[in-house]
């Protein structure tokens, strides 16, 4: 649906887990904004801003777009 709708560029909020670079952890991570792309071949999102998602690390999605989706 998310790639569907990127020519949509609506705002969308992402839960993620972030990996400590320095030591075994991480830490859960929100963050807003409006996804570039969806990037197939490294299973990244990217974001307007620059910002770099792998997808297995994101835990959650919330935002009007996903208002369309039928249970």
């Amino acid at each position: 649906l998310l790639q569907q709708k990127l020519s949509q560029q609506q705002e969308i909020e992402i839960v993620y887990f972030q990996p400590d670079q320095l030591k075994e952890g991480g830490a859960y991570v929100s963050i807003t904004g409006v996804v570039k792309k969806m990037d197939r071949y490294e299973h990244r999102i990217v974001l307007q801003d620059g910002t770099h998602i792998k997808m297995e690390d994101v835990i959650d999605m919330t935002g009007d777009i996903f208002q369309e989706m039928e249970f």
